[in-house]
């Protein structure tokens, strides 16, 4: 298990990787008291990974990651956004990112205009870059954005959270690896507003 959140019913969605099913994700459903109502499996027989689970306004729920089952880049690390509805059934299964590994999607929040935004690692041939992603209801892309890490190129570049405020903006928030006068690597925090 990696990430819980509280459902519009009172329950809790949890979400994981389960070994035991090719590594694949790992959705499970629970009343208020913990009691599992449902479970479900996402992804192919390759490497799944997601570790946010977000609860969207309809009663669904959304999460993002890492696959390597679909999208351009394979074999190599896509990001996958998936929205599943209250019952855990598949309502989009979208994959994003270049041909190069590795591109992850961290993390996914509605936004208030009923939107998604996603933010990752997203590397191409020349660097690894953080990313926030915009995509419509139906998991279109809407816009893609990169930000220039200032030093160094590790996938330790990525953007782990956002949130939105109030005008609509956002703040993305993860590490950026900083290379500094003495040549010595290690990862500094990032916040873009």
């Amino acid at each position: 298990g990696y990430n819980v959140k509280q459902t519009l019913d009172g329950g809790f969605i949890c979400i994981g990787v389960d070994g035991n099913v090719t590594n694949q994700i790992w959705l499970v459903k629970t009343d208020s008291l913990g009691n599992k109502q449902w479970e479900q499996h996402y992804g192919g027989a390759q490497y799944e990974l997601s570790q946010n689970i977000e609860v969207c306004s309809d009663g669904g729920y959304i999460f993002t990651g890492v696959s390597r089952n679909g999208g351009v880049g394979l074999p190599n690390g896509n990001i996958q956004v998936t929205k599943v509805d209250s019952l855990g059934n598949v309502v989009f299964d979208k994959y994003f990112g270049d041909v190069y590994d590795y591109d992850a999607g961290d993390n996914v929040i509605e936004t208030q205009d009923g939107d998604y935004v996603v933010v990752g690692t997203y590397k191409t041939s020349v660097r690894v870059y953080p990313f926030i992603l915009k995509l419509n209801s139906l998991g279109d892309s809407l816009w893609l954005n990169t930000y220039t890490p200032f030093s160094g190129n590790s996938n330790s570049n990525c953007f782990r959270s956002i949130v939105e405020l109030n005008d609509g903006s956002f703040v993305a928030a993860g590490f950026n690896w900083f290379t500094d006068s003495v040549v010595i690597g290690r990862d500094h925090g990032l916040v873009i507003k």
